[in-house]
């Protein structure tokens, strides 16, 4: 890796949900975007180390005479590292209970909810990016045309994001709430030439979901900006951060391995 890493931080916005407004979302995004594509690409180098992905793959021997004796191993301990912990954390998977007695049957519905949204393989999923890159990224909405019953068919999706994808903004006001959180696609591809010539941002606060869609990965290109109100009421997209500095165990140990 070309670079240290020392988490990915928080990122902060002055502006608070409601005062963030189709006329000035795109400007917005355009101071935050930067630290965005920055994490995102530490995320994504992160992941390749994760995988076997390592510096001594491109090392050679200095000399003519060793360059036959490059023999290339990779010990891949941060595979390990980021199995371990993950195991150790989620393999058993939450239990959850309720502090009185009443309406426990309230408690036992849930249960049979994250069951059917098979929630233990997504919390292992995402401990296992907290692990990799320091954060991982969960979006919760209704189930489209569903209902709650007593069958333990869900009334809500759980969806794991990615983390090369998906940011969240913080205000800086003294709650410090999620300002905004959201992801980029690339939904385009040019058709000779394999360039990404279109992203769309999904964006959303409380109040509102922006969709911005731009000619090249920097925001201020924009060449489509709308707004629909945000039936949820709540931000649908939660971070869930390892420790404050969004650290993982891979670049924590990584001039060791």
């Amino acid at each position: 890796m070309p670079k240290c890493y020392l988490g990915r931080g928080v990122i902060k916005i002055a502006e608070r949900s409601e005062d963030i407004t189709k006329d000035n979302i795109v400007s917005i995004m355009q101071k935050i975007y930067p630290t965005i594509k920055e994490q995102h690409r530490a995320t994504r180098e992160l992941y390749g180390f994760f995988l076997g992905k390592q510096p001594i793959l491109d090392k050679e021997r200095p000399t003519e005479e060793q360059a036959f004796k490059n023999n290339i191993v990779v010990e891949n301990h941060a595979y390990k590292l980021v199995n371990f912990k993950t195991s150790y954390l989620v393999s058993d998977g939450f239990k959850y209970s309720q502090s009185d007695d009443k309406r426990t049957d309230d408690v036992t519905m849930l249960n049979k909810y994250f069951v059917d949204e098979d929630k233990l393989t997504k919390d292992y999923n995402v401990a296992k990016w907290m692990y990799v890159c320091g954060h991982g990224f969960r979006f919760i909405r209704p189930t489209a045309n569903k209902r709650a019953n007593f069958d333990g068919e869900s009334p809500f999706n759980i969806v794991n994001l990615d983390p090369t994808q998906a940011f969240i903004a913080y205000s800086t006001s003294v709650d410090g709430e999620v300002a905004l959180s959201g992801y980029v696609a690339q939904t385009k591809q040019a058709e000779f030439t394999g360039t990404i010539d279109e992203y769309t941002f999904t964006i959303y606060t409380k109040e509102r979901v922006f969709t911005i869609v731009t000619n090249s990965d920097d925001i201020g290109y924009a060449t489509k900006v709308t707004e629909e109100p945000n039936v949820l009421g709540e931000n649908p997209i939660i971070e869930y951060a390892l420790n404050e500095a969004r650290i993982g165990v891979i670049e924590v140990a990584y001039s060791a391995l």
